[in-house]
């Protein structure tokens, strides 16, 4: 009978007397090192878009309090008056820019967009602007009556969302 040899075994791992060779230990040096610097990445990707702090949710807010502002009170105003041009409820971002209706505020939600708010969720007193991260930004206008923290100032506030 002849041996076979198994293809994904390179013949380089074969010893003289036919048996699988043991790696050598620079070769299991190479092949930890590799699995601990995959999973640092891996760890340092999570940490940075799953575990924001506090200090970078009002960071990212405060550079862009402008755009949050203008856009909120526009869908406020779209949504309130006596013929809405806009839905209340949930948008996606991408929907509303190319809603003729949001022409004005386009600059502004192409911004947003950047900053990685996804969704824009509103009643005609509050918004709400959905990150891909764990949290999101309120802001209620003067006229609501509905508390809350204001947390970032002015009528601002973000909450923080637990995924599962």
């Amino acid at each position: 009978m002849s041996e076979q040899i198994n293809p994904i075994v390179s013949e380089k791992d074969m010893g003289a007397d036919g048996k699988l060779r043991k790696w050598s230990t620079g070769r299991k040096v190479k092949w930890i090192i590799w699995i601990v610097i995959i999973l640092a990445v891996a760890l340092g990707f999570w940490h940075q878009h799953y575990m924001r702090s506090d200090s970078q949710i009002k960071a990212v807010f405060d550079d862009n309090k402008a755009n949050f502002q203008t856009t909120a009170e526009f869908m406020i105003e779209s949504i309130s008056c006596e013929k809405p041009t806009l839905p209340k409820g949930k948008c996606s971002i991408k929907s509303l820019t190319e809603n003729n209706a949001c022409k004005s505020v386009k600059k502004e939600l192409e911004e947003l967009e950047r900053r990685n708010v996804t969704y824009i969720d509103s009643d005609g007193l509050t918004v709400k602007f959905y990150t891909i991260y764990d949290h999101y930004y309120i802001y209620r206008s003067p006229i609501s009556s509905s508390g809350g923290e204001d947390n970032l100032g002015d009528g601002w506030s973000y909450v923080k969302t637990s995924k599962s």
